[in-house]
C-alpha cells in the first residue's frame, strides 16, 4: 500500500522514510481498556516519543507529525512550514537541529506542539492567532522572547498546559489575552526580569515560576481585591505558586488568609481588602531577598518545602502591629594583624594600643551609630546600635567563623599592605611551662577574602578600609578596582574603598569621618532596604532577652524563654526563636541540644570554643597529635580553670557539636560519664587520604564534580560533621573527605565519598549504582552549606551529563537508576505502559477540562482505630494530590521521586488495613499498665500519631529518614514497656 502523497513530500524533504499510522483510534482500542478510549486525546498521545517517525493519517489528510529526535534541520523545517497542512493537529518537533520556528495561519488547526531541547531554537512565533493550541512544550531551548498563542475575538484559548522552562535567555513573555482554561504555567530557570500576569486565568491550578535569577518583578495585578471571603474570580483556581530563587523583594501578591473563626489574616500591603485564594495549597518563596524578618523564617526550612503556612503565620503576628529594628551586625573581617581590633576601637571613640595583641576567636562589642551625615536635627535619619563582631583572622578559625556570618549584614575587610604582601605571619608565645614558641599562620589575599564575603554575605553591604595609613604607601586604586572588577554585583551597594590609620588622633587625617560616614550609609542601606518592619511582639522578646544580656545573664532555660514570649503575644516562640533572634544573632539555640537551653552571652560561649583553637594553650597541640579526636576528660581539663563546673562543660560541647565543630563517636562498650565520652573535631583531623578510601568504587560507580568559584573553609568540616553517623567505618574518613554508606530497605548497600580538592576549589563526590537517594541528600546538604552549586558534572560509565537535572533524569535508564526506572511505569512520552484507570483520570483533567474528576477510592475498614483512619485520609488525600502532580510533571525524574512516594504511601495504606501498621498499632493496649508506664505508653502512642501525620505530609528525603528513625525509636521504647511488663 503506497503512502499519503503528503507523507512522500515529508520523506523527500527530510531525508528519512516515515512510519504511517493511518487508523491511530485502532490502536487505542488494541492498547488501552474501553474506559480510557471516550478520555484520551488524539493529539496527546501522537505527541509521544514512543511514536517517534510517525506520520498519523486519516485518508489522505495528514493529522499528525512525530519527528522527535529526526536530525531535522532549519533548511529541512523551512521546507516543511511551506506546506499545507489545514488538519494538522499534533507536532513534536523536540531534540532536532531547528533554529527558528514560525506557525504558518495553514496551520490552524495545531492543537499540540512539542519543541523542546532544540539547543539552538531561538524563535518561536505564532504568526496568527492558535485558539485550538492546548498543549506548548518548548523548555531548554534558546528563546529570547515569546507570546503565548492567542485566541480570536470570537474563540477563547483552549490553552491548558504551557511549558517554557530552561530558556535561560528568556527576556520576555506576553500573556495578552485570557486563558480561560489554563490549568498549569511553567517558566523556571529563564533569564525573565519581570512578568505580568494581567488577564484571567480562572481555573489555571499551577504558575510555576521558580528559579528565575533576575526575576524582580512579578505584576498580579489582574486579581484584584475581593469582598471578605470571596474566592478571587482570576486566579481563585490556584492550588500551587512556585517563586523560590528569584529576586522578589517582597511577595508579589497581597493574599488574605481567615482564622478559624473567620477573621482575616492580611498581607502588609492591604487597603481592608485582600487576594482570597481558598484553594491555594502550596506557596514556594525560598531564597528571594525579602525584608529581613521573612526572609529569615522563609529561609528556615529547605527551599523546596513549603512556605505557606509559614508565611500565614507571618502575617497573622504582624497583625499585632509592626516596628522598627535599628540593630545591626557589623562583620570586622581580614587577616590577623590587619588592624580590625585597632578600627573598632576607634570606631567607639577609644584610643588603641598600639601594641595591641591579635584576636582570638571573635570578639563582641555594642556600639551606638548617629547620623554623622546631616547637621540638621530634623533631617537626622535614627540612631542605629550596631553589634560589632570582630573576627580573629589567623586561618586557624576561619572554618569556625562562617558558624556566626549572616547575610543580614554589613561586611567591614580590613587589610594591610604587609598582610597583603607576606605569605605568612608569625606569633612568639610562652607555652604552659614557660617556653618561647614561634607559631606561624597564613595569610590570605584580598580576593579571598572577597570571596569568603561574597559566599557568605549573599549581596551584603561591603566596605574595604587599608589600615596604617601613616605607615605604609598609598595603595593602587588601579590595581584594586580591576580587582573589584571582578565582584560586580556582589556587594549591594558596590563595595567602597577606604584609608583609614587607627593609631592617628587626627580626625582631619585619620579617616575615621570617611569611614563612619560611610559605615551609616551602608547601615542605613541594609536596614532600609532589605530590613523592614518587624512585628511588634517580636520585638518585645529581643528587648527582654537584651536586658538579660546587660545583666550579665549567661544563658536561660527554653521554658522560661517561652513564659516570657507568650506573655508578650509572640504566637509561636519557638519558631521566633530558631529563625529571627538566632539568625539576627540576638542569641544562639539549637533545638534539642544544649539541655534546651538559649546562650544569650554568645561571646562567653565561643571564648570557650576558641580555647581549644588559642595558639598560646595546649589543646590546639594535643588536637593535631591525635588528629582532631579528644575525650570530655580532656575538654573539661581545658575549661576547668575557667569555667570549673561539669555543667557547663557539656553545654559547651553542645555548642560546638550545634555549630558543626565537632561531633561525637558513640561506643557501647565506652563507660558511662562526660569524661569517657569521645568526640573528634574535623578540622584537625589527619590529613593524609586512608588507604583503600577509593575500594568500593572500583566498579559500576560514577563521579561527581562540584566546580566553585570559590569553595569556603568549614564547608566539608561542616558536612562531615553532619553526615558523620553515616560513615563507612572510622577509617573512612580524614580531613578533606569522608566516605559514606547506608543500607537501604531492600538491603542494597549504598556508597558516596566526598572529598574537598581545595587547589581546585572543587568537591569530588564519587557513588556506586545503587546510591542515587544516599548522593541526593549529600546534594542537598551541600546546597545548605553553599550559597550555589555553580558547575556540575557527572560521569556514569560512557556517558556524562553537565547538569544535575539531566543526570537526574538519566538515572531512568543508567544503570545507576534501574530501580527508579523500573518502579516508574507511567503514561509518559518514553514509556509503553499504560496508567491504571484511576490514574488515567487524573491524567485526563488536562485533556478535558471541563470534566469533574471522579475517583472511586478504596472504602475504609471498620476495624481498625479511629487514629488510623484518620492517618487513612490523610494518606487517600496525598494519593489523590501526588497523581494530579504526577499526570503534569514531564521530567521522569521528577515522575519517579512522585511514584516513590505514592509506593510508598500506598505501603502504609495496605498495613494499615491488613493491621500490621509498618511501625507500631497506634490503639492503645488492652492490658493493664502500672500508672506511671501508662503515662509513658501514651506519651510515645501520641508523638507517633503526630509522626506519622507528618511522614506522610512530608516529601524531604531528609525530613522523612528523620521521622523514620524517631518513629524507630518509639518503636524500642514501646517494646521496652511490653518486655518489662513480661517480665512481671
Amino acid at each position: 500500500m503506497s503512502k499519503p502523497a503528503i507523507v512522500q513530500q515529508i520523506e523527500a524533504i527530510i531525508g528519512r522514510a516515515l512510519e504511517v499510522q493511518p487508523d491511530i483510534q485502532g490502536f487505542f482500542k488494541n492498547t488501552y481498556p474501553p474506559s480510557y478510549h471516550e478520555v484520551m486525546t488524539l493529539p496527546w498521545e501522537m505527541s509521544r516519543s514512543y511514536h517517534q517517525h510517525t506520520a498519523f493519517t486519516r485518508g489522505d489528510e495528514l493529522i499528525g507529525l512525530n519527528l522527535f529526535q529526526s536530525e531535522v534541520t532549519q533548511a529541512q523545517l523551512a521546507e516543511l512550514l511551506k506546506l499545507e497542512l489545514p488538519y494538522l493537529q499534533t507536532l513534536n518537533l523536540a531534540r532536532n537541529k531547528i533554529k527558528e520556528l514560525q506557525i504558518p495561519k495553514s496551520w490552524n488547526n495545531l492543537q499540540v506542539l512539542i519543541a523542546y531541547h532544540n539547543k539552538s531554537l531561538h524563535t518561536l512565533r505564532f504568526r496568527h492567532p492558535a485558539p485550538n493550541m492546548w498543549r506548548l512544550e518548548a523548555a531548554y531551548c534558546d528563546l529570547k522572547k515569546l507570546e503565548l498563542p492567542k485566541a480570536t475575538p470570537d474563540q477563547d484559548s483552549q490553552l491548558v498546559y504551557a511549558d517554557l522552562d530552561g530558556n535561560v535567555q528568556l527576556e520576555k513573555v506576553a500573556i495578552e489575552c485570557s486563558y480561560a482554561h489554563l490549568i498549569a504555567l511553567h517558566i523556571r530557570g529563564t533569564g525573565l526580569k519581570k512578568l505580568a500576569i494581567k488577564f484571567p486565568m480562572p481555573k489555571v491550578e499551577s504558575l510555576m515560576l521558580n528559579d528565575n535569577k533576575q526575576l524582580k518583578f512579578l505584576d498580579f495585578s489582574l486579581a484584584t481585591p475581593e469582598p471578605a471571603n470571596e474566592p478571587n474570580p482570576h486566579l481563585g483556581n490556584l492550588h500551587t505558586l512556585n517563586l523560590k530563587n528569584n529576586q522578589l523583594s517582597q511577595v508579589p501578591i497581597d493574599l488574605i488568609f481567615y482564622d478559624d473563626e473567620g477573621k482575616p489574616i492580611i498581607g502588609p500591603n492591604h487597603d481592608g481588602a485582600g487576594i482570597h485564594l481558598p484553594n491555594l495549597l502550596g506557596l514556594f518563596l525560598g531564597n528571594n531577598p525579602f525584608s529581613e524578618e521573612l526572609r529569615l523564617k522563609v529561609a528556615a526550612i529547605d527551599s523546596d518545602q513549603n512556605h505557606l503556612e509559614i508565611y500565614r503565620a507571618y502575617l497573622k503576628q504582624r497583625l499585632a502591629g509592626v516596628g522598627e529594628n535599628l540593630e545591626c551586625k557589623v562583620l570586622f573581617i581580614g587577616d590577623g594583624k590587619a588592624g580590625k581590633s585597632s578600627m573598632v576601637e576607634r570606631l567607639k571613640g577609644n584610643t588603641p594600643n598600639e601594641e595591641w595583641d591579635s584576636t582570638h576567636g571573635i570578639i563582641l562589642h555594642p556600639m551606638d551609630l548617629p547620623d554623622p551625615n546631616s547637621n540638621s536635627e530634623a533631617e537626622k535619619g535614627p540612631v542605629y546600635k550596631l553589634n560589632l563582631w570582630d573576627f580573629g583572622g589567623q586561618d586557624v578559625y576561619h572554618s569556625t567563623h562562617r558558624l556566626f556570618m549572616q547575610s543580614n549584614s554589613v561586611y567591614m575587610l580590613v587589610w594591610s599592605t604587609e598582610t597583603e604582601e607576606s605569605d605568612c605571619i608569625s606569633h612568639e608565645i610562652q607555652d604552659d611551662q614557660g617556653r618561647t614558641i614561634i607559631r606561624e599562620y597564613t595569610n590570605r589575599k584580598l580576593l579571598y577574602w572577597l570571596s569568603y564575603a561574597k559566599e557568605l554575605g549573599q549581596k551584603s553591604p561591603m566596605l574595604i578600609a587599608k589600615t596604617y595609613r601613616e605607615n605604609d604607601p598609598p595603595f593602587q586604586q588601579g590595581t584594586l578596582t580591576e580587582l573589584l572588577d571582578k565582584f560586580q554585583g556582589a556587594f549591594e551597594p558596590e563595595a567602597t574603598l577606604l584609608e583609614v590609620d587607627s593609631l592617628d588622633e587626627n580626625p582631619n587625617q585619620n579617616g575615621f569621618p570617611e569611614l563612619t560616614q560611610a559605615l551609616y550609609q551602608r547601615v542605613h542601606h541594609l536596614k532600609s532596604e532589605k530590613g523592614g518592619s518587624i512585628a511588634l511582639p517580636v520585638l518585645a522578646i529581643r528587648d527582654h532577652l537584651r536586658g538579660l544580656q546587660k545583666n550579665k545573664i549567661k544563658w536561660i532555660e527554653y521554658e522560661a524563654y517561652e513564659q516570657e514570649a507568650t506573655k508578650l503575644g509572640v504566637d509561636d516562640p519557638q519558631w521566633e526563636l530558631q529563625t529571627w533572634l538566632t539568625q539576627t544573632g540576638v542569641v544562639f539555640y539549637r533545638k534539642g541540644l544544649m539541655n534546651d537551653r538559649i546562650i544569650l552571652d554568645q561571646a562567653w560561649a565561643i571564648d570557650a570554643i576558641y580555647t581549644f583553637l588559642r595558639r598560646d594553650n595546649w589543646m590546639l597541640d594535643n588536637l593535631r597529635r591525635t588528629g582532631g579526636f579528644f575525650t570530655g576528660k580532656m575538654a573539661s581539663v581545658a575549661w576547668s580553670q575557667k569555667y570549673p563546673h561539669l555543667e557547663i562543660h557539656e553545654l559547651f560541647i553542645d555548642f560546638m557539636t550545634g555549630c558543626y565543630l565537632c561531633f561525637e563517636l558513640e561506643d557501647e562498650a565506652q563507660p558511662d560519664g562526660f569524661e569517657h565520652r569521645m568526640f573528634l573535631a574535623p578540622q584537625h583531623a589527619s590529613d593524609i587520604r586512608p588507604e583503600g578510601f577509593d575500594d568500593v568504587f572500583a566498579q559500576e560507580c560514577g563521579e561527581y564534580h562540584i566546580s566553585l568559584t570559590f569553595l569556603p573553609d568549614g564547608v566539608m568540616q561542616a558536612l562531615i560533621c553532619k553526615a558523620a553517623y553515616l560513615r563507612d567505618r572510622k577509617s573512612a574518613m580524614y580531613r578533606h573527605g569522608i566516605r559514606l554508606k547506608e543500607i537501604s530497605e531492600n538491603g542494597s548497600v549504598q556508597f558516596v565519598s566526598i572529598e574537598a580538592l581545595t587547589t581546585q576549589h572543587t568537591l569530588r563526590i564519587q557513588f556506586t549504582a545503587a546510591s542515587f537517594p544516599l548522593l541526593k541528600r549529600v546534594r542537598n546538604e551541600l546546597m545548605g552549606l553553599l550559597d550555589e552549586l555553580e558547575a556540575e558534572s557527572f560521569v556514569v560509565g560512557d556517558q556524562a551529563f553537565d547538569s544535575w537535572e539531566d543526570f537526574e533524569a538519566s538515572t531512568g535508564v543508567t544503570e545507576l537508576g534501574q530501580e527508579l526506572r523500573a518502579a516508574d511505569q507511567t503514561l509518559d512520552r518514553d514509556i509503553k505502559t499504560p496508567l491504571s484507570e484511576a490514574e488515567r483520570t487524573i491524567h485526563n483533567q488536562l485533556d478535558n477540562p471541563d470534566s469533574p474528576i471522579q475517583i472511586d477510592l478504596p472504602a475504609k475498614p471498620t476495624d481498625i482505630s479511629k487514629a488510623e483512619q484518620e492517618i487513612l485520609e490523610l494518606i487517600d488525600q496525598k494519593i489523590h494530590h501526588l497523581r494530579k502532580e504526577r499526570v503534569k510533571k514531564s521530567d521522569p525524574s521528577q515522575k519517579s521521586s512522585i511514584l516513590e512516594e505514592i509506593s510508598r504511601l500506598k505501603s502504609d495504606k495496605h498495613n494499615i488495613n491488613q493491621g500490621t501498621p509498618p511501625y507500631f498499632e497506634l490503639e492503645k493496649i488492652t492490658i493493664s499498665l502500672p500508672e506511671d508506664e501508662l503515662e509513658i505508653w501514651e506519651m510515645i502512642i501520641g508523638k507517633a500519631f503526630n509522626l506519622r501525620k507528618d511522614q506522610i505530609k512530608s516529601s524531604d528525603s531528609g525530613q522523612l529518614f528523620s521521622i523514620d528513625q524517631e518513629l524507630k525509636d518509639l518503636k524500642a521504647q514501646r517494646q521496652e514497656i511490653l518486655d518489662e511488663f513480661d517480665q512481671l
